[in-house]
């Protein structure tokens, strides 16, 4: 039994979903793609802190669109808009961003996309209401005037605006592209509703090519191709693909397996060796990567003890042999990565090299800092035992076997780790919002460009006054690297916003409020009849191009 055919056969029970697509002889349009997800989004709001997860934005980046988006080069290009705003129509001192939408920009209702979205857009992400992930960068804007360009001039108001910012802000392009996590909001459908709840789990209106007819939490969604997509010229008369059914699996392992029984066509495993090796090994089928601007890194939560020491923190840093990590674990194949940037952004300083993996060092913090190891080998202080508990998603054997190799070497330090697995959809549905953990092993994604303000910036630290939305779950809380962090995103300038970033980074380095491991690669393994699969570096993830995607028949 041929892929396709046995595909058909395991998906019977959801016949009604997938079996339109199972037939027919057309070879360039038509047919079901199903892909396999090794996690579970708890809910589908990407926006928001609690729905801010890959499997999420994989889903909805089907759906949604935003003015821009980041190629498989990692360059900005336009989606909503007619063209990534250059020249005249960008203005610093203060900036001034102007865009121009495409006038046949549709939403899947047939509503035109027009400037009064934008203007919601920035509206909702400002309101202290909405438990958004992050506010940094849209609470710089100042204005969004609708019909006035950068210069001065006048322009259509329905597809043409201007944003101001209070003060140049380096990473706009970000704010207004799916690489940098964000989405267009459609005000016709959203004014009025809450915003919390009214796309968890169903109902989105998007401008994208698919729209969503299903959503099963822990199950699957499943997307419809829209007949009437307003961008089908651009993608040569596509989407081409009926219907593409997520399927949401327990773990990597349960996703390869789903590739190489027939079950599913596209899967992204994580870096692991083993997973890759099996995929590669799977007739008919491809395998690309790129490296992306995912990190794969521990958080810790300055605010509860033991790691509100700064002494901890770098104690624990020195005894994680994070070279053994990728040596052992990643074959060697992705090597470590010593800052919170990844080495292809601007600013981008290795400050991590100084914790190499050395026990010795990580004595030496702690005694320093007042704690004396016990008859067990274990530091002490007042009484109490250095222990750090490592919550880890239990999703899939890499990260599970990467915290045990953790314990291993941090207890040759006179530092016991206990390792706590949890499912990934409570990991970032209530975990890390609340501050319940010690330190927590995850990975997180970012823009293409290098600000680091909305992990790192005090007023991004989640608590009760903001609904627990931000995305600094590490409880930093230091103005004056507040002020660094501002002046980074200030400069226009390239060369100084390196050395500002420079300065960041090494505030990071000295205070550990996480431990780099390495720069994930974005990886993709889908059958060879699946064409046009075009791998993105960034959280526009795989499905950025999906419009073009063709599964031969």
């Amino acid at each position: 039994m041929g892929w396709r055919a046995l595909a058909c056969a395991t998906l019977a029970a959801a016949a009604a979903l997938a079996g339109a697509g199972c037939g027919g002889s057309d070879e360039d349009r038509g047919g079901t793609l199903v892909a396999a997800e090794d996690q579970a989004p708890p809910i589908l709001n990407v926006l928001l802190a609690d729905g801010a997860t890959v499997p999420a934005q994989r889903v909805m980046s089907n759906i949604l669109q935003n003015l821009l988006t980041v190629d498989e080069r990692g360059r900005y290009v336009p989606q909503l808009a007619e063209s990534v705003p250059a020249g005249e129509d960008v203005r610093a001192g203060p900036l001034r961003v102007t865009f121009r939408l495409r006038p046949e920009a549709r939403w899947s209702d047939g509503r035109r996309v027009t400037s009064a979205d934008a203007v919601f857009t920035w509206r909702t992400m400002t309101d202290p209401d909405v438990q958004v992930a992050g506010r940094t960068g849209w609470d710089r804007i100042r204005a969004i005037t609708p019909g006035r360009t950068a210069a001065g001039g006048a322009c259509p108001p329905r597809t043409c605006f201007t944003v101001a910012f209070r003060g140049d802000y380096a990473p706009w392009r970000d704010l207004f592209s799916v690489a940098g996590g964000y989405y267009l909001l459609p005000r016709h459908v959203l004014r009025g509703e809450d915003l919390n709840t009214v796309w968890n789990d169903g109902g989105v209106v998007g401008s994208g090519p698919y729209t969503l007819a299903e959503f099963r939490p822990r199950v699957r969604a499943v997307l419809e191709a829209d007949p009437d997509w307003w961008a089908s010229g651009d993608a040569g008369g596509g989407p081409f693909i009926d219907r593409i059914v997520i399927n949401f699996l327990e773990g990597p392992a349960a996703a390869l397996t789903a590739l190489r029984g027939g079950e599913a066509q596209l899967v992204s495993p994580p870096p692991d060796p083993a997973l890759i090796r099996r995929a590669r090994g799977i007739d008919g089928v491809v395998v690309d990567q790129v490296p992306s601007v995912f990190l794969e890194h521990i958080a810790l939560n300055t605010r509860v003890p033991p790691l509100d020491d700064p002494a901890v923190r770098r104690a624990l840093a020195y005894a994680i042999d994070r070279e053994e990590i990728t040596r052992v674990l990643l074959d060697g194949d992705v090597p470590v990565l010593d800052s919170l940037l990844r080495p292809f952004q601007p600013g981008y300083a290795p400050v991590f090299e100084r914790y190499r993996y050395d026990p010795r060092r990580a004595r030496g913090e702690l005694e320093a800092a007042g704690w004396r190891a016990g008859a067990d080998g274990v530091y002490a202080r007042d009484g109490r035992p250095l222990e750090v508990e490592l919550v880890v998603p239990s999703e899939g054997a890499l990260r599970r076997t990467t915290g045990r190799l953790i314990a291993e070497r941090a207890r040759e330090a006179g530092i016991r780790v206990r390792v706590r697995p949890e499912t990934s959809d409570r990991l970032f549905g209530a975990i890390l919002g609340r501050g319940d953990f010690q330190a927590a092993m995850f990975a997180i994604g970012g823009g293409v460009d290098p600000s680091v303000t909305g992990l790192l910036a005090s007023d991004q630290v989640p608590g009760p006054a903001n609904g627990f939305s931000g995305q600094n779950v590490y409880g930093v809380a230091d103005p004056a690297l507040d002020r660094l962090l501002a002046r980074s995103d200030r400069l226009i300038d390239d060369d100084l916003r390196a050395e500002a970033l420079g300065r960041v980074q090494e505030v990071v380095a000295e205070e550990v409020p996480l431990i780099p491991l390495y720069q994930q690669p974005n990886t993709v393994a889908h059958v060879e009849a699946l064409e046009g699969v075009r791998v993105n570096p960034s959280q526009a993830e795989v499905y950025w191009n999906s419009a073009e995607w063709r599964l031969r028949r």
